[in-house]
């Protein structure tokens, strides 16, 4: 700050400073002290810039003022104040790194993150967002604040908090004001102690329209054409962060305004889609992506989807799905509909079968811009030429 506040200061009274112009400096107060007024305000008459600055004060939230004290003192030293001070005043020790967690989930979702990382160092932690598949680094936090801050999670995660050299896997709701998201924990043993990261799902996240998304108008055109079809094998295939979830979500937003009956199997489920049936894969309760599969034909979908191939059975059995008449939309990870091809064959579906089902395959990859991101797709429509030329190469070999 501008004049002498020190950090313990601002810490302890929850003082931060909002603006500091030629004409004024704004003080932001998350609690109303004439007090702590009075020292600002003697402290500002020493070391104004100009007798035009005026002094102004404003109100504002303790989430507000602790997020932004944290990227003012980088150093996070200032966390351990707050945390001593909370816990002179009340008996919920964790209060504190509650905030502090809190604020991180927010600051992401605010920026459009997708992922939050922790990484234990030598001496300190290190907090970096992942936005527009970018990473990008937010603040080093001292150790003690880092250790602080992993245990909340793994409390929040139900995870066991004395493990230290195993991975674990978690999840937990965050529910904060206009703020609701789903966050998929992941915590793995490192060289100086644990990596953490956080998945967050935006249950907010609003279902975007082709347009939007980045297809030109022609791909339009054919989206349109999938939309309306009543039977085959879709894919949607690109390497991991690509928007495939996205784009399968924004075909079955269009397909659900057909009146038709779709159940999607997700892991996880990211948009909730009106009128569409999602179902959360849970292999702890045996619910994975084949048990689910064989249950869903019974339940007389028109279409059905499938968050991604990932092994033999799945295919075998997403293929023989959309081989009794259903349509069927999944993502896989390859990058153009030849690979989509051979990697189904790979995993045991006859080439023969694949090509009498396969229909459509988008393929897209996400080129990141300085400030966002833009969509580079494209779909092929796989006729009996082009597939009578796959099944040949299977055949003799390419």
């Amino acid at each position: 700050m501008s004049f002498n506040l020190s950090s313990k200061f601002c810490a302890y009274n929850k003082v931060v400073q909002l603006e500091n112009s030629e004409m004024q400096c704004v003080i932001g107060l998350s609690q109303e002290n004439d007090e702590i007024k009075n020292i600002i305000a003697k402290n500002f008459n020493q070391k104004r810039r100009s007798e035009r600055q005026r002094l102004l004060f404003r109100k504002i939230s303790t989430e507000e003022c602790l997020r932004k004290l944290s990227k003012e003192f980088s150093n996070a030293l200032f966390l351990k104040k707050v945390e001593e001070k909370e816990k002179e005043k009340s008996h919920f020790d964790d209060v504190p790194i509650k905030n502090i967690l809190n604020s991180m989930i927010i600051e992401c979702l605010e920026n459009k993150g997708s992922d939050i990382h922790l990484q234990r160092w030598d001496n300190f932690y290190e907090l970096r967002f992942r936005i527009n598949g970018t990473m990008k680094t937010q603040s080093k936090i001292n150790a003690e604040i880092g250790d602080a801050l992993m245990q909340r999670v793994k409390v929040l995660s139900k995870l066991d908090l004395a493990e230290k050299r195993k991975c674990q896997d978690g999840r937990f709701d965050f529910l904060k004001g206009d703020y609701e998201a789903e966050l998929r924990v992941s915590v793995i043993p490192c060289f100086y102690g644990e990596s953490l990261v956080l998945r967050i799902l935006d249950r907010k996240k609003n279902i975007e329209n082709f347009s939007s998304l980045g297809f030109n108008e022609e791909q339009e055109k054919m989206l349109d054409e999938i939309v309306k079809s009543t039977s085959g094998l879709v894919l949607i295939c690109g390497p991991t962060g690509s928007g495939k979830t996205t784009s399968m979500s924004s075909i079955l937003g269009e397909i659900q305004k057909l009146n038709k009956k779709i159940i999607s199997l997700e892991d996880p489920v990211e948009y909730i889609i009106p009128n569409v049936t999602q179902v959360q894969i849970n292999k702890n309760l045996g619910l994975d992506f084949p048990t689910l599969l064989r249950s869903v034909i019974r339940q007389d979908p028109d279409i059905v989807a499938i968050g991604e191939i990932r092994d033999s059975a799945t295919a075998k059995i997403a293929v023989q799905t959309a081989l009794t008449g259903h349509l069927v939309l999944a993502t896989l990870h390859t990058d153009s509909a030849r690979d989509s091809f051979f990697r189904l064959t790979d995993m045991g579906v006859p080439a023969y079968l694949l090509s009498s089902v396969l229909k459509w395959v988008i393929c897209q990859e996400l080129v990141v811009l300085p400030n966002s991101r833009k969509l580079n797709a494209s779909i092929t429509y796989c006729d009996s030429d082009f597939l009578s030329e796959l099944k040949e190469e299977c055949r003799y070999g390419s």
